[in-house]
């Protein structure tokens, strides 16, 4: 029994500790953890580490109140997994760095303003440096049907995937299907090999 009383008493004089240390320092390192939204709708939220408070992002700006930048951050870093979505890993955080506007026992706010930012601390090993740019090729592949094909980027050699971001998936397919509607495929056929083009 007593054993118990103390761990209790040393987890809550931990938690006043970091709830000091943030209020102080205006840094609260943290976890991401998937949830569903009462409209069924998949969704990511932050919670700090140490407290398991949740982190709330505030902003009076209307252009913030999404904020996709900050929930396009937190879907990555779910997809990541490892330290990134475990409350207990020291190796890797999500550390948000900004004016903490109130805090309580359950949740900390953090108010976004110019001096808002967020920081994600990987611990990767025999991993380079993403390259600057990435020499691809376009690949083909059946969507289902043998009529309906769709088109992707690989990397050339390794053949990894290659993701791309636009304002949509039919502009970044236009894209892709490009050297067939100019007649460039005719005159680059390495579009669609592979290996690199010596």
């Amino acid at each position: 029994m007593k054993s118990s009383s103390s761990r209790t008493r040393r987890t809550a004089h931990s938690a006043k500790v970091t709830a000091r240390s943030a209020q102080a320092s205006g840094v609260v390192k943290c976890y991401v953890e998937a949830f569903e939204r009462q409209d069924r709708r998949p969704d990511f939220r932050l919670f700090e580490k140490s407290t398991r408070r949740r982190v709330r992002v505030l902003s009076d700006n209307p252009l913030f109140q999404r904020v996709p930048p900050l929930a396009n951050l937190l879907q990555d870093c779910h997809a990541h997994g490892g330290g990134l979505t475990d409350r207990w890993s020291r190796e890797e955080y999500i550390a948000v760095a900004a004016p903490i506007s109130a805090q309580d026992p359950d949740e900390i706010a953090v108010w976004l303003d110019n001096r808002f930012s967020v920081k994600v601390n990987i611990a990767t090993a025999n991993i380079e440096s993403p390259p600057v740019s990435v020499w691809c090729y376009i690949e083909e592949y059946s969507e289902g049907s043998e009529t309906a094909l769709g088109l992707r980027l690989r990397e050339k050699t390794t053949g990894r995937k290659v993701e791309m971001y636009g304002s949509n998936k039919r502009h970044l397919t236009t894209f892709l299907a490009s050297p067939h509607f100019t007649g460039a495929d005719a005159k680059m056929s390495n579009l669609y090999e592979g290996l690199p083009h010596r």
